[in-house]
């Protein structure tokens, strides 16, 4: 289980430092916290568990999240500010998650929209953003992440093997995940102090990191579906595409599913 006293030693901040909950084994982190946060949990509380098992992603796909061998994580946020800035936390979350990786691993992470961290081409990171809305902005929001660290892939699901990584399997050693962990936290408190000031300088880390830009894109919804191409994102991080009779539109977090086209 991930040891108190080595996480708490290794953080440089104090905004999660006096509200972290280390649990054994929880549904989920994000379930955990949100009822937390309902009870007024404050601020920066971050909940830890060693195995989810209701781990959840986006559109409502499972996250494999084995005992002892990742880091589970979510973290509580009252953000101020409008409702369109506080989704760009994902990206801002994606951004943190890749400079701790590179900060203690020594891989180069990148970013693919919407909502992962891959490594050689493979995710090794999920993230996944719930809120409570009140007058049109969020009285709060549970951050989770999801990070494969020192899986083994072979024991993924049979559907995960060919699309899903770890930091151990891509960098030939295992990491300790306090270490890490206490990384990303510094990351998120240096970031999220600066939000949302700091929007055009996530953007531009977010860009420079995002593997789907200049990429064939296939767009999966209910509603449609085709090939485009994935040329910027917006102010708003959404992730603009063009298709093939050069009409360009706009996507937004949870309107579809981006596959890497072929």
């Amino acid at each position: 289980m991930l040891q108190r006293e080595k996480l708490v030693s290794a953080l440089k901040g104090d905004f999660f430092k006096g509200n972290l909950v280390l649990l054994e084994e929880a549904a989920s982190t994000n379930l955990t916290l949100k009822e937390l946060a309902a009870k007024g949990a404050p601020e920066g509380t971050a909940v830890f568990c060693e195995r989810q098992s209701a781990g959840r992603g986006r559109l409502g796909r499972s996250f494999h999240s084995p005992a002892g061998e990742g880091i589970y994580l979510s973290v509580l946020l009252r953000p101020r500010g409008e409702l369109t800035q506080a989704a760009a936390l994902t990206s801002l979350a994606g951004v943190c998650v890749a400079q701790a990786i590179e900060d203690v691993c020594g891989l180069a992470p990148g970013i693919k929209w919407v909502n992962d961290v891959q490594v050689g081409g493979k995710k090794v990171c999920g993230i996944l953003i719930e809120s409570v809305i009140e007058n049109g902005v969020p009285a709060w929001l549970v951050l989770g992440i999801g990070i494969n660290v020192n899986n083994d892939p072979s024991a993924f699901p049979p559907e995960l093997q060919e699309v899903a990584t770890s930091l151990r399997a891509e960098a030939g050693q295992p990491f300790e995940r306090e270490r890490l962990a206490a990384a990303l936290l510094d990351r998120l408190e240096e970031s999220y102090r600066g939000f949302p000031q700091n929007l055009p300088l996530i953007r531009q880390e977010c860009r420079r990191r995002m593997v789907t830009l200049g990429q064939r894109v296939v767009i999966r919804s209910q509603e449609e579906g085709g090939v485009f191409l994935a040329e910027d994102i917006d102010e708003q991080f959404g992730l603009i595409v063009r298709d093939a009779n050069g009409e360009r539109q706009t996507l937004r977090s949870g309107e579809v599913s981006v596959r890497m086209a072929p």
